[in-house]
């Protein structure tokens, strides 16, 4: 159970820091 949490834990850390830094990127540079 440790190492499903670690791989669930790091890809929604990732893909949720990822995701809004990436849209507000484009609309700020334009």
């Amino acid at each position: 159970m440790s190492r499903r949490d670690d791989r669930r834990s790091g890809q929604v850390a990732q893909g949720r820091r990822s995701a809004p830094p990436r849209r507000g990127w484009p609309k700020a540079s334009p």
